[in-house]
């Protein structure tokens, strides 16, 4: 296997898979976080019969941005939408508003993760590594688990879980430039079942340094992987339209 075969697998391999697009907007400080008013606003794009599934959430470590992200059934119908007047129009019609796009992100849709986002608070963490990944280096990414509990039983009732589901790894399909370095973009949220349940992360658990919490201890493994840059942010998620996928 060459040195990047298996980071194409990963991040370039479009095909007919289905594509989940991040777009992170810039939103007025005095817009409320208004279910009825966002569906209002995303409408036109919602009315397209490519996406199937669309959820939005405020971001609270940065109040004035909001993540919206749209899953299509294929990359065709992406840039049908993409090439088409309703695109244009759709933008126009949010900026209008002072909802700017500030950055998109294209992202290969696979393990049905997206069905958690609004059943979950969601830790996100947005990892900036060097484009120049080799094989060893990626094999360690991927084998890196994240903040994930350990299991608590079959007998557990589901309330009482602390997690949803597993982290997932997303990897953006283009690179960035980032503080003057091409960089490739993982996404790598956390599914918490509720606020309350991801305090779990807080949890002083020892170690050589016995004040370091489960947060503490994933962050120092993070910084080991060797990310040009990495930020952290919080969201709860809203599903405001779902279409059949057979459409």
């Amino acid at each position: 296997m060459s040195q990047h075969s298996r980071r194409d697998v990963l991040i370039n391999n479009m095909g007919d898979s289905r594509i989940l697009v991040w777009d992170e907007l810039q939103v007025p400080p005095n817009m409320e976080s208004d279910t009825d008013q966002w569906v209002r606003d995303f409408q036109p794009l919602v009315q397209i019969a490519g996406p199937f599934k669309c959820h939005w959430a405020r971001s609270r470590e940065r109040p004035d941005t909001v993540l919206l992200l749209t899953l299509w059934r294929c990359m065709l119908k992406l840039r049908e939408f993409e090439d088409s007047p309703d695109a244009q129009l759709f933008w126009e019609n949010l900026a209008s508003k002072g909802i700017l796009r500030l950055a998109s992100h294209e992202t290969v849709y696979r393990s049905n993760w997206a069905n958690y986002l609004d059943k979950s608070f969601i830790q996100l963490f947005w990892v900036y590594f060097p484009a120049s990944l080799d094989e060893d280096q990626l094999a360690e990414i991927t084998e890196s688990k994240g903040i994930n509990p350990p299991p608590m039983g079959f007998s557990v009732p589901r309330k009482d879980l602390l997690v949803a589901r597993a982290p997932a790894k997303i990897w953006a399909n283009k690179t960035k430039i980032v503080n003057g370095q091409e960089t490739q973009l993982m996404m790598w949220p956390h599914f918490w079942r509720n606020e309350e349940k991801a305090e779990y992360r807080n949890i002083q658990r020892g170690g050589n340094i016995s004040s370091w919490t489960v947060r503490d201890r994933f962050i120092s493994e993070l910084e080991d992987l060797k990310p040009v840059t990495w930020k952290e942010e919080f969201f709860t998620f809203t599903c405001f339209r779902f279409v059949s996928e057979n459409r």
